[in-house]
Formats: C-alpha cells, structure tokens, sequence
C-alpha cells in the first residue's frame, strides 16, 4: 500500500488515518458527538491542507479534509473554517444557521 512513498508521507497519512478513527472511537457514544469528532478532524487536517507547502504532505489532508467536508454537509451542516453549524432550509438551497 505504501511502496514507494516517502517516509514523511506514509507517517503524515497514518496520523490523520490514526486523527480520524480516534475521534470516531471517542464519540461512538451519540451522534451529536460524533459530528463533533468529525468538525475536530476536520480543524485537524485543514490545519495541514492550508498550513503546509509541502504537496506530499497537503494533498493528503486535502483529500481527508474533502471526504470530512461531504460527510459533515451529508449530515446537514454547512461551514468551514469559521465553523460548522447546521444548515436552515431555504428555498435556494441551504444556508447558513448561525
């Protein structure tokens, strides 16, 4: 799976696999923690998408960051960096609650 990949690219993938599957383990208690767990991953790993100029770092988290984003707004919440809120209906589609 990881032949041919360097060193640094194999760790920062295996902590944001390890970042993602810890917060989904914490919060297998309720739903509601387990949104919350995944707005945390996704601080996380937006933190290395927008933070780091080193493309076999950021891609990755790129990647993890969009697959967190569908999954959040699959839920019903809208946001990103200036947060994550459910989203109110409205007749041009979703928007922001604050």
């Amino acid at each position: 799976m990881f032949v041919g990949m360097s060193k640094k690219v194999v760790l920062v993938a295996g902590y944001l696999v390890l970042t993602v599957i810890f917060s989904q383990a914490v919060s297998a208690q309720s739903e509601n923690t387990s949104i919350q767990s995944d707005i945390e991953a996704w601080k996380s790993v937006n933190g290395y998408c927008r933070g780091v100029s080193d493309p076999e770092v950021y891609t990755p988290a790129c990647e993890l960051r969009d697959q967190l984003t569908e999954k959040l707004q699959a839920m019903g919440y809208c946001g990103g960096e200036g947060g994550w809120r459910l989203c109110q209906s409205s007749t041009s589609g979703k928007r922001w609650n604050p």
